[in-house]
């Protein structure tokens, strides 16, 4: 746990790792969480994921998610880190990534929902969302960035 500040973050955090398979832990897959500044440069842009190859032999995936999303709903909190971990996932499979990016999105809401067992919507912000008080529109709309 990070610190009082985000614990909104961090209980959906763990509330989601804790509802994954096996209870796997992130840190064993290979993946990394922070709280960051600064990416929260649109009305959409809650979190990333992004990946590195280390000697083209080992990948860790990090997640970074906007300080601002502690003060969203918690149904959009548990959305935007269940897409991101979903991202994350896909990442690590190895599987061939869609060329489109539309599909790739998709595709990532379809892990998320397979691997937490809820849909997800998006809202009136077009952010995701998961859980109690999520409503909105499903599937993903085309042409989100």
């Amino acid at each position: 746990m990070r610190s009082q500040r985000y614990s909104r973050i961090d209980a959906m955090l763990n509330e989601l790792v804790n509802r994954m398979p096996e209870a796997e832990s992130l840190m064993v897959l290979g993946i990394s969480v922070f709280i960051v500044r600064g990416i929260h440069n649109t009305p959409r842009a809650f979190a990333r994921c992004r990946y590195h190859l280390s000697y083209r032999v080992h990948m860790h995936v990090e997640i970074e998610l906007a300080t601002e999303l502690e003060r969203e709903p918690l149904a959009t909190i548990r959305g935007v880190i269940a897409h991101e971990i979903a991202h994350a996932i896909e990442f690590l499979s190895g599987d061939p990534l869609p060329d489109d990016l539309d599909d790739l999105e998709r595709r990532t809401d379809m892990v998320a929902e397979q691997l937490f067992g809820e849909p997800i919507y998006y809202d009136d912000r077009m952010v995701q969302c998961m859980g109690k008080g999520a409503r909105g529109t499903r599937p993903r709309p085309d042409g989100l960035r």
